[in-house]
């Protein structure tokens, strides 16, 4: 089943959203939606964009803020990590050759939140489009 899930922290204090396809369309949770179901992939993708961001807009500079995307078994961080909600740097780091990884690292440092949440969607989306492909 295709799913991802995005957390976001400003301060440590956290909103994720996640989505799935149930088989008749796409699932997106979130605390202030709750569960919406849409049709489309591109639906989904709107409805999780729109609720993280308004969230990291809220971020001022030098506040420290993170997020975490997830698809499938590959995730990427930008931002600080937030130890509060388990969201630490740790382990190997994977391979720098990664789609994944190709993608994170059009993402600097200094280029914010809202940029970085944008970067996240291209790795959703190409993940998605990979896994669908081979599943057909």
């Amino acid at each position: 089943m295709a799913s991802f899930a995005l957390s976001a922290h400003i301060c440590g204090q956290e909103l994720a959203v996640t989505a799935y396809n149930d088989g008749s369309g796409w699932v997106v949770q979130s605390p202030g939606g709750g569960a919406r179901s849409v049709g489309r992939f591109d639906a989904a993708v709107r409805i999780a964009s729109d609720e993280l961001g308004r969230y990291l807009r809220r971020a001022q500079r030098k506040q420290p803020w993170g997020l975490v995307v997830r698809v499938g078994g590959s995730s990427a961080l930008y931002g600080t990590p937030n130890p509060a909600a388990g969201v630490v740097l740790s382990g190997r780091p994977g391979d720098p050759k990664s789609l994944v990884a190709r993608i994170r690292h059009r993402w600097h440092e200094g280029d914010g939140p809202i940029s970085a949440l944008e970067n996240a969607f291209q790795i959703v989306s190409e993940l998605l489009k990979r896994s669908s492909r081979a599943a057909a």
